[in-house]
């Protein structure tokens, strides 16, 4: 993978700093929370970084960063809240049908046997740090905000169903996985 200094040398002279630096410190960690060594995933960041910065003029080109800092956190947030809410309802002691073990990953597995406060914290600190993201969005970077405010109402909801174990009303990718599971739910729809 290049260097975030590579990545960044086509923005203006004055940005570049401040482009590498949201790369390293925002872009790549968020981007490979899941599989920090995995060659793929990194490869696909680094044509997400290049391919954002080649579609965008030089001038805009560091907002396009900021944008794409945005954008890949609220995706970590969404995969944390539905590895979150898993681990709940596993750890809760639901069936579990052969098609929803599917959805069950080594830090799902994990996480499903930690102690049930520590799954409540996590979700409370992750609920945190998503109305930190909400707020922040919506002012800074309200077309983000347009295309991500779905992908943030499901985290929101997978983040409460793992704070409550409760799992009586659902969405988005938790409500697959529920389906999977065989368990009773109503659909919440989120526009």
């Amino acid at each position: 993978m290049m260097t975030p200094t590579e990545l960044a040398a086509t923005l203006p002279e004055g940005q570049r700093d401040e482009g590498a630096q949201l790369i390293a410190q925002r872009i790549v960690p968020s981007a490979l929370a899941e599989a920090p060594d995995h060659p793929r995933i990194a490869e696909l960041v680094e044509a997400r970084i290049t391919e954002r910065l080649a579609s965008t003029g030089p001038e805009h080109r560091l907002e396009a960063l900021h944008a794409l800092a945005d954008e890949i956190e609220m995706e970590d947030l969404s995969r944390t809240a539905m590895k979150l809410a898993i681990a709940r309802f596993v750890h809760d002691g639901h069936h579990l049908s052969e098609a929803a073990r599917d959805w069950l990953t080594p830090a799902i597995e994990r996480l499903s046997t930690a102690p049930l406060r520590a799954i409540e914290e996590e979700a409370v600190l992750h609920e945190e740090i998503l109305e930190e993201w909400r707020q922040r969005v919506q002012v800074e970077q309200p077309r983000v905000w347009t295309g991500y405010r779905t992908a943030a109402l499901h985290a929101r909801y997978a983040l409460a169903s793992a704070r409550t174990g409760s799992f009586e009303t659902s969405s988005g990718g938790l409500h697959d996985f529920l389906r999977a599971t065989g368990a009773t739910t109503q659909h919440f729809d989120v526009f």
